[in-house]
């Protein structure tokens, strides 16, 4: 059974205790089913306080279940990024690409590259890829989405690198500088994002994993 489920099965039972306490009391006042007698003002006092005490304990209980069920909502329109980088060594191309699998769109608060630690713009990331020496010519594509955002459950390639013709079969040597490059691409560059929801101001961090 579920927290809320729990909670509103609780708020109904205090209710219908609280109506059988009442009843069951004035059975006994009926059938003077008491063996002592009992001052009428302090009968209905003592009936008044434990209606009071039910009456706190459900509207404790109400609160706890409407703070569980806004945390709740949070979390289910809370966008989520993640990222994966292919490679295709029988073609040496890489592809970089981000993808919100959350339930709403990510909203971007901000967005930068950064190699070896530095911050670096798009024309500064594919000069270093340039110095790639892989296989002539390359060609280099960089998204830089800005401040702008990524709908739910989208895709969008960041970087694509393309090293030589694709009708030309790379040679081992080839090959072997192509995985150096990935694996020191994996190392040294990072993508920062801070993002938001669109419901909610809290924001969230994403940077790319150290392989």
């Amino acid at each position: 059974m579920t927290k809320f489920g729990f909670s509103v099965n609780v708020t109904a039972n205090f209710r219908i205790l609280s109506l059988i306490f009442d009843g069951w009391t004035n059975k006994l006042i009926e059938d003077k089913m008491f063996n002592f007698e009992i001052n009428a003002d302090y009968l209905t006092v003592f009936i008044a306080v434990c209606s009071l005490l039910v009456s706190c304990c459900a509207v404790y209980i109400a609160r706890e279940q409407g703070i569980g069920q806004k945390d709740h909502n949070k979390l289910s329109v809370r966008p989520t990024i993640v990222d994966w980088l292919d490679q295709d060594d029988s073609s040496l191309e890489i592809t970089y690409q981000i993808k919100n699998i959350g339930m709403c769109p990510a909203i971007f608060c901000d967005f930068s590259f950064a190699y070896e630690s530095k911050e670096i713009n798009a024309d500064e990331l594919k000069r270093v890829l340039t110095t790639f020496p892989v296989r002539d010519p390359i060609k280099i594509t960089i998204s830089d989405p800005g401040l702008t955002g990524l709908p739910s459950n989208t895709s969008i390639t960041l970087i694509k690198v393309k090293f030589g013709d694709c009708d030309q079969i790379p040679t081992h040597i080839e090959q072997k500088r192509f995985l150096e490059k990935i694996k020191l691409l994996r190392e040294m560059l990072e993508i920062r994002i801070t993002y938001k929801s669109v419901y909610d101001e809290e924001q969230f961090s994403f940077k790319t994993p150290k392989h």
